[in-house]
């Protein structure tokens, strides 16, 4: 009922470049777990500075990946052809803090109610857009080789997989449901693993008298 109702005004026009873009970041992320998990268990085959170079690689796709989300989401904004041209992460991420400072994914948790329905409470540690930047510029600078000076100084790259693994938790808040902010103060509901596909899907929150996130309309 409600989806035959909402259908044709609540579509979004990128919804499933959107769940394709996630589904690209949930392979790579899972790629970083499974190489960090075999350093540990001592049963990696290649050179541990080979393995932190793959996981630093993957980790910068995957904050271009979220990057891109939010331009394909937030068509509203007045540069929003513009972004689409662009592939820096950080830089796509300051033109929104400029023009649209809610842009930014909320990871949230779900709790069930006594009526059978649920509620979507924000968590207090989920990844923020000040840890996605930080993120991105170090461990870019970090694949370089950078200057002869540096090399003589340094010939190995300084990762510590303790932090790789804090970064997975923190990709992990948006890693099975969050929101966003989308055009016309809608609020977008991304559940990264669908129950039956285990696909990302989309879904359209209709909203109370209370501004409150309410349920379901759309499923991308």
């Amino acid at each position: 009922m409600l989806k035959k109702l909402f259908k044709k005004k609540y579509v979004h026009p990128n919804g499933v470049l959107y769940c394709s873009l996630m589904e690209a970041l949930k392979w790579r992320i899972n790629a970083i777990e499974i190489n960090i998990n075999k350093v540990y268990g001592a049963s990696h085959y290649m050179d541990h500075r080979l393995v932190a170079e793959f996981c630093l690689l993957q980790f910068r796709y995957c904050c271009e990946l979220l990057a891109l989300g939010c331009v394909a989401v937030h068509t509203d904004t007045p540069e929003a052809k513009k972004l689409e041209k662009k592939w820096n992460a950080e830089e796509m991420m300051r033109t929104f803090d400029k023009i649209k400072p809610s842009y930014f994914p909320i990871g949230i948790k779900e709790i069930p109610k006594p009526d059978g329905t649920m509620r979507w409470d924000p968590l207090p540690d989920a990844f923020t857009k000040d840890e996605f930047s930080s993120m991105y510029n170090r461990f870019g600078d970090l694949l370089h080789t950078g200057t002869l000076k540096n090399f003589r100084i340094q010939r190995t790259v300084n990762f510590d997989f303790k932090e790789g693994l804090e970064y997975l938790r923190k990709f992990g808040t948006l890693n099975t449901h969050y929101y966003l902010i989308d055009n016309d103060d809608r609020v977008l509901f991304v559940a990264m693993k669908n129950r039956e596909s285990g696909h990302a899907q989309m879904f359209y929150l209709k909203r109370n008298r209370k501004r409150e996130a309410q349920h379901a309309t759309i499923v991308h």
